[in-house]
Formats: structure tokens, sequence, C-alpha cells
């Protein structure tokens, strides 16, 4: 799964860059006269009627903030950054509660038995991404998958049991998934975290379907 294919979460304290043409009272900010080359930063908020948005900017009247202006930053937009009281952050948070936010965590897996060494090992080497045969003699992956699993199973059962009788990694990512979803809801963000491996259970593709019937509408990918 490609991450870059996944929206992130929203900030709760988002920044919005509003170009000079968008900002239909500019007597109401300190803007110079050339817009193009100096721009001015204020802590600004929305005025009551103007919640409508355009192409992803906001649209309509906005009023100075009594906390007063800044410095000159940037070379084309003005920064506006919401307040505490701002009308967009309340909508921003409105929002992010209203979407079903997801977090799906991706790992390689690991055997969590010594029962679960050799099958574990044959999905491994069953993969063409860790042996790539030639296209002519692809039907032998599986079997030869077979094969090395076998004969490498009781080496790599020692290992691991010499570490507790099996992969902790499993233990491992669903810590780090319960830390993120806390996280989030420290952050006022309610979220479903899933854990997927990508050769031992939970299965990336038993993760994905678990997505899909949670109805998630926004999801974040991580490899770990």
């Amino acid at each position: 799964m490609n991450a870059a294919s996944f929206s992130p979460l929203p900030t709760l304290r988002p920044k919005f860059s509003l170009f000079c043409s968008d900002i239909q009272k500019p007597g109401s900010v300190d803007c110079h006269s050339n817009c193009n080359k100096s721009t001015s930063q204020a802590s600004l908020f929305l005025c009551p009627d103007s919640t409508n948005r355009r192409n992803g900017m906001l649209a309509g009247p906005l009023c100075a903030s009594p906390s007063g202006r800044r410095n000159l930053v940037g070379p084309t937009s003005y920064l506006a950054e919401t307040s505490a009281y701002d009308v967009a952050a309340l909508e921003s948070t409105s929002r992010v509660a209203e979407e079903k936010v997801g977090v799906l965590l991706l790992n390689l897996g690991g055997p969590e038995t010594l029962n679960d060494v050799q099958p574990f090992l044959f999905n491994l080497f069953a993969d063409p991404d860790i042996i790539r045969l030639p296209r002519l003699f692809r039907f032998l992956q599986r079997p030869l998958a077979k094969l090395i699993s076998v004969l490498r199973a009781p080496k790599s059962k020692e290992g691991y049991a010499a570490i507790g009788g099996g992969s902790p990694l499993r233990k491992i990512t669903d810590d780090q998934a319960l830390a993120i979803k806390m996280a989030l809801e420290a952050k006022g963000i309610s979220s479903n975290v899933y854990v997927g491996m990508r050769y031992w259970y939970p299965f990336t593709e038993e993760a994905v379907q678990q997505i899909k019937r949670d109805r998630i509408t926004r999801l974040v990918v991580l490899p770990l």
C-alpha cells in the first residue's frame, strides 16, 4: 500500500495561506501596496459571515485580532494564524470529529511460537521480493520456499528459543499502536489503529478488510 495515496491527519490548529486577491477587505489588515514583494502577518479570525471556502482557501471578510499585528514574513501570501476562538479552528475540529480516522502500522511480522517458525519462513521465502527468480522459473517459487523453510527451521527455532520462544515484534507493534491511539485521543482525535504484518498474523490483507468494515474515511499508513 502506498502511503502517498492516503490523506494525512488534519492538524487541529491549521495555518491558512491567503493570497491578496482572496482578501475582500484588505483595509482590515496591514497589507502593503505591493503584495507581490511584501506581506504582513497578523493574528486573524473570521467574521461571522465569512465561513465560505473557495478552492480550499478561506473566502469572505477578515477581521483583525485584538492581539495586534506581527512582523513581515513570506513572499506572496498572508499567513492567518488561528487563535483560540477562531471559528475556522472550531470547524476543523468538528470535521475531525465527524471523520472516522484510522492509522495502519505495517511491519514484517514474526513467529510467535516455535511451531510458527517454519510456516513463517515459507511466507518469507515465497515472496518474490526476497527471492527473485527469472520469469521462466517463477513456477518454482513456492517449492523452493518450502525446501528452504524446512531446512532452515531447526536453526531458526534455536534462535527464537533463546529469546523466549518467539518474536517480540508483534507485541512491540501492538504497544506502538496503543501509544499512537492514546496520543491522538489526548489531542481530541478519536481513531482506530490497526496492525498489518507482511509474513505473519495479522496479515495486512486482514487489516485492510477490517478497515473497510469499520468504514474508515481517512487512513494514515505508517510503514515500520
